[in-house]
């Protein structure tokens, strides 16, 4: 009873109220810290080793059907030409982007 009366009577300082946010930080500081790792190494390997596409036109069949997903991998073509039969993925020539079409449009 008498360890409460104390508290009670302490003054408040600036060090005991603490932010919501430096709470949540102090909690979850393991788990943010894992998001954001696993968040930028995802990042480097789309942007330099491999990305997923997806076939959006019949322009493809008998091969790929519309609606197929692909994993394109970027680095094997810095070691050996195309060979064929590869499939590869381009971006559309500065003309075709005229036209509507995204750089990250596969064709």
């Amino acid at each position: 009873m008498t360890s409460e009366k104390e508290s009670l009577n302490q003054p408040i300082t600036a060090n005991s109220i603490t932010p919501w946010w430096l709470k949540i930080w102090q909690q979850q500081k393991e788990n943010i810290k894992v998001l954001a790792i696993a968040l930028s190494l995802s990042l480097l390997v789309r942007i330099l080793i491999a990305e997923p596409r997806y076939i959006p036109s019949d322009s493809m069949i008998p091969t790929l059907e519309v609606g197929d997903r692909l994993v394109v991998e970027k680095v094997s073509y810095y070691f050996h030409p195309p060979v064929r039969g590869d499939i590869i993925v381009f971006q559309p020539p500065q003309q075709l982007q005229r036209y509507g079409y995204a750089k990250n449009q596969a064709f």
